[in-house]
């Protein structure tokens, strides 16, 4: 299934972004974000087009997307294993263990869904300095033991995998891209 927020058949003047730039824009958007909120520095452990894995029994992906649209369209998917977004949670707002459990769901996903933003606005912001205006979509949040998303035609998927303080997770980043840049 596409998000209707992806790229449309009728945006095929929509111009090419070089692979170089997405993967610049997007290692330093979730540094950034990572390392002012949460604490901890964040390390891109490498990329693919594969998508995500069913979640560990541990629990499942807490998602969180936020769309981009104007010269340049798509769409990223933050994907955080549950784990990962109560630590997140926890150190970005500083609570301990019980207060999380009191705040629950909502404001894990209140949280992830601030991170997101952030991240995905830092992405949007890399693409605006080189020329490439767009604007932001409200952020989504789902909970889901498998992220299935799908690429339109005139968009490419590649899914970025980090680490940060020993927990691993994924921007999944749907935009034409430049293939030979």
């Amino acid at each position: 299934m596409t998000d209707k927020r992806m790229i449309s058949p009728e945006a095929a003047t929509t111009p090419l972004l070089g692979q170089s730039l997405v993967e610049d824009a997007i290692t330093r958007a979730v540094n950034n974000v990572c390392s002012t909120m949460i604490g901890h520095d964040a390390l891109m452990t490498g990329h693919s087009r594969e998508p995500l894995p069913e979640s560990s029994d541990e629990g499942p992906y807490v998602i969180g997307s936020v769309g981009f649209v104007g010269e340049i369209n798509g769409i990223i998917y933050l994907c955080l294993p549950d784990d990962f977004a109560k630590f997140a949670t926890k150190e970005t707002l500083g609570m301990n263990d019980l207060e999380l459990m009191e705040g629950g769901n909502e404001m894990i996903s209140d949280t992830i869904g601030e991170l997101t933003n952030m991240t995905v606005g830092g992405f949007k912001n890399a693409l605006c300095d080189q020329g490439h205006p767009c604007k932001l979509t409200l952020p989504t949040i789902i909970r889901a033991r498998k992220l299935c998303t799908g690429t339109s035609r005139d968009g490419s998927r590649i899914v970025y995998h980090f680490e940060c303080h020993g927990h691993e997770f994924a921007a999944d980043i749907q935009v034409r891209i430049d293939e030979s840049g």
